[in-house]
């Protein structure tokens, strides 16, 4: 199955359950026959297929940010990552609901890798009123 139909059987699938269970923005990723793409399936089943840089979620304007003032066509394997991962800790500091650890997933042709890295150290409640 290639990856733009694996994201319009789950867009079909989001749009028949609206909004119940599951109220999500998803990344879905491939390389099939035609290459490698990413695709943004929207909570009410709609799915876009994006051309070079994406961010999903309530800290993606902060994301954006960061991928569209670094983000270049040549980049190698290691910069991505690490552009990646600076663009989800930009989100972080930048908005409370924006996760805890960072998950950056490679795909290629002969691979697929997940990374995690650390995400940002919050202080608790109680050390930052004291």
């Amino acid at each position: 199955m290639s990856v733009g139909a694996a994201s319009t059987l789950l867009s079909n699938y989001l749009n028949q359950n609206r909004y119940y269970p599951y109220y999500v923005q998803l990344l879905m990723g491939g390389f099939d026959d035609e290459g490698p793409s990413v695709y943004s399936v929207d909570a009410l089943g709609g799915a876009t297929k994006e051309e070079e840089i994406v961010a999903t979620g309530s800290g993606s304007p902060f994301a954006y940010g960061v991928l569209e003032d670094q983000y270049r066509p040549d980049m190698k394997e290691d910069e991505a990552k690490d552009l990646a991962v600076r663009a989800v800790r930009s989100a972080m500091r930048r908005d409370s609901a924006s996760g805890e650890d960072i998950m950056v997933v490679v795909i290629t042709k002969d691979k697929y890798e997940e990374h995690i890295e650390r995400g940002l150290q919050r202080p608790s409640v109680a050390r930052s009123i004291t």
